[in-house]
């Protein structure tokens, strides 16, 4: 557990599309860098962490690795929970 516990921001809703297309590309350049299916590779629970972050948001992104070895990241509007 983190000594902060956990913290939320608010993002103002102009903001919030440009909040999601940079950690859209973040997932991008995070999913280049792994190499195996260890799940406490420090860089899938960075991609954890910023996939948590864009699902406070209403979003997820869905990450495919393509047969020729390259990414790729996909934005996903969640269903509103009302």
């Amino acid at each position: 557990m983190s000594i902060l516990g956990d913290r939320q921001i608010t993002i103002p809703s102009p903001y919030v599309d440009s909040v999601l297309a940079m950690i859209e590309q973040h997932l991008v350049e995070l999913s280049a860098t792994i190499e195996d299916d260890n799940e406490s590779n420090p860089a899938r629970r960075e991609m954890a962490a910023f996939r948590h972050m864009a699902q406070q948001l209403g979003y997820d992104f869905k990450i495919v690795i393509k047969a020729n070895g390259f990414f790729s990241v996909s934005r996903i509007a969640l269903q509103s929970k009302r």
